[in-house]
């Protein structure tokens, strides 16, 4: 089994290689080490189940559901992909209704902070 370094930096360079079109606001020549959230989120938008399995190994699951909570959920793109993460990352049998109630709880804590 590759060591999770490994398998971070495999993610990593295709990311600055054949996917480098997801990073076209960042001049990727000057690019040294792309962090973690970024690596994550293009992942988690842009991936297949194959990549997915690559995130599990690369980061620890909790930083993939804080940076899906953090960076996607209120986004509004692509509704079946998200249910797509939802089952496979926090194992929801109704993706839908786990995505509605997140939502829900999100808003109204930005509500309740004025934001």
């Amino acid at each position: 089994m590759a060591y999770k370094s490994d398998i971070r930096d495999k993610l990593e360079r295709k990311l600055l290689g054949e996917l480098k079109h997801l990073l076209w606001s960042y001049n990727v020549a000057e690019i040294k080490k792309l962090p973690e959230e970024l690596i994550i989120e293009k992942y988690l938008q842009f991936g297949n189940k194959s990549d997915w399995y690559d995130l599990r190994q690369a980061f620890d699951e909790r930083k993939i559901k804080a940076v899906w909570k953090d960076q996607m959920l209120l986004s509004g793109r692509d509704p079946e992909k998200q249910e797509q993460i939802v089952a496979f990352f926090f194992n929801a049998s109704n993706p839908e209704k786990y995505i509605s109630a997140l939502k829900k709880k999100k808003l109204n804590r930005l509500v309740a902070r004025g934001i």
